[in-house]
């Protein structure tokens, strides 16, 4: 849940940085909307600069993937794996 309010709350920085003329409330709309993966939209997505476009996308990605599993599928190594695929000589007449 840490993960999850810290992208949504560096998606509302990053969006009211770029667009400060918008008001806090529908940006934070936006990005709980956009990380939830909902649809919702108040309408002035349209409006945005290309800067905050790509943080909306990024959230939608990133709500859609989850933050935990992206992290451990980055940054995870793999070990020597336990097992061993079966062998057979197979015998054609």
């Amino acid at each position: 849940m840490l993960l999850s309010f810290l992208v949504i709350g560096l998606a509302v920085f990053l969006v009211s940085l770029f667009n400060p003329e918008q008001g806090l409330i529908f940006i934070a709309f936006e990005c709980f909307s956009a990380y939830s993966t909902v649809g919702l939209s108040l309408g002035f997505t349209g409006d945005l600069s290309n800067a905050s476009k790509i943080v909306i996308i990024a959230t939608m990605y990133l709500g859609r993937v989850g933050t935990l599993t992206l992290i451990v599928g980055l940054l995870r190594t793999v070990k020597n794996l336990n097992y061993r695929y079966p062998t057979e000589n197979v015998f054609i007449s």
